[in-house]
């Protein structure tokens, strides 16, 4: 992943979990998460270049067709890279949506996720079973837990 993305991805993970703000409706960041991002945009240069190269990811992915394919491959595979560069894509025009406003970002979200919401039911267990716990998606399926807030 390009350092540029992990350090935003870095810098957001210690905005969201440092505060104690959980009003809702929050997408990927706390009110107070976006207003630190914006105080420093166009001050920070390295949050000035983490948020242009999330926003320019996320660009890209708005400019170009919603692909969802039927899960075949495993890692490394066409199918299987494409799921995980879905999920790239979501995750930044999530993040510029919440920095920006700009309701482009969020439509292409909602996109996405109604195109895996078509094909999710009918989706059988991945054909690629290495593990005892087997996904739709991928060909494991992993269970995170969450702390309540």
């Amino acid at each position: 992943m390009n350092k540029f993305i992990t350090l935003l991805l870095l810098c957001l993970s210690f905005l969201t979990a440092s505060g104690t703000e959980t009003s809702r409706p929050r997408l990927l960041l706390t009110k107070k998460g976006v207003r630190e991002i914006k105080a420093q945009l166009g001050r920070n240069p390295l949050t000035d270049a983490a948020f242009a190269k999330a926003k320019a990811v996320a660009d890209a992915a708005v400019a170009g067709p919603v692909e969802v394919p039927i899960p075949q491959d495993v890692g490394g595979g066409y199918t299987h890279e494409k799921h995980k560069q879905n999920y790239t894509d979501m995750y930044n025009a999530g993040v510029v949506y919440q920095i920006t406003g700009d309701k482009k970002y969020a439509a292409f979200v909602r996109c996405m996720l109604l195109a895996y919401a078509e094909i999710y039911p009918s989706l059988p267990v991945h054909p690629a079973r290495f593990t005892k716990t087997p996904g739709k998606i991928f060909y494991h399926y992993l269970y995170i837990c969450f702390p309540s807030e």
